[in-house]
């Protein structure tokens, strides 16, 4: 059965597939359509992300599976929505009744009309700065993934990426809310869902990410080095040593990892 997370996800990616063809095949209200979308990704995106508490195990597991999560969402959204912004942002602004424009135009109907000014160097810097950031989260995550010894490395870039985060969010909204919302509609619900609930997951999860990142047993080299003799001795008697879960060996530096039948290798996410 697919977990919490992965049906959240998959709604918003459904709710925009339905958006188009709600649009520019039935004819909808294209202002109706932009706000039940909203409605979708508002939600489903903080649930998607924190669902992993939920789940069994240990509080650190779950609270690391939870910053994952969220490092993988955020990286996806930064390296296609961000991005196509970014690279095709005049086109964009120019077609605003496009079908293959609507995905940010979604978002510009109330949420932030700063998304249709290609010429707003401080939006295009922000948003140059989320694609690097994308990038950065993606490679960590890679790092950390993949086990060994690279795994602490991509602890610290997924604690780089959550602080940048921190940053370019409270700029966004800093901005935003100084000049007096000018670019939001005035409406209760653009304001509240598409202009702070929308990007409230950029706000909420960084510090989630960061506090793992800090307990993390991985950046421990006496925990790196304990837990590579741990797993050399469990290889020689062919997986035989029953690591617990809650045990601060359990890393995901383990580079002797046999796979064995206690974790099948679960235990180095």
């Amino acid at each position: 059965m697919p977990s919490i997370s992965t049906l959240a996800f998959a709604a918003v990616v459904t709710a925009f597939a339905l958006g188009h063809i709600a649009v520019f095949v039935l004819g909808a209200d294209r202002g109706v359509v932009a706000d039940l979308l909203a409605l979708t990704y508002s939600t489903m995106l903080p649930i998607g992300c924190g669902a992993p508490l939920l789940d069994g195990g240990a509080w650190r597991m779950r609270l690391g599976a939870v910053a994952t999560t969220f490092v993988a969402m955020s990286a996806i959204t930064h390296l296609t929505w961000e991005a196509g912004w970014l690279v095709f942002r005049e086109a964009i602004a120019a077609s605003p009744t496009a079908p293959w424009a609507y995905s940010w135009w979604a978002y510009i109907d109330g949420g932030d009309t700063r998304y249709a000014q290609p010429d707003n160097t401080l939006l295009v810097v922000m948003e140059g700065l989320s694609v690097c950031n994308g990038v950065l989260g993606a490679s960590a995550l890679g790092l950390y993934a993949s086990g060994g010894r690279y795994a602490p490395l991509g602890v610290l870039g997924m604690m780089a990426m959550a602080v940048v985060h921190l940053y370019s969010v409270a700029l966004y909204y800093a901005t935003e809310l100084i000049d007096g919302l000018p670019s939001v509609g005035d409406s209760v619900f653009d304001l509240g869902f598409k202009f702070i609930l929308a990007n409230a997951p950029w706000l909420v999860f960084p510090p989630v990410v960061i506090v793992w990142g800090i307990g993390n047993p991985s950046l421990s080299p006496i925990a790196v080095a304990d837990r590579s003799r741990l797993c050399s001795a469990a290889a020689a008697l062919n997986g035989v040593i029953i690591i617990a879960i809650d045990s601060p060996l359990v890393t995901s530096n383990c580079i002797n990892c046999i796979n064995c039948a206690n974790c099948s290798g679960k235990l180095r996410q």
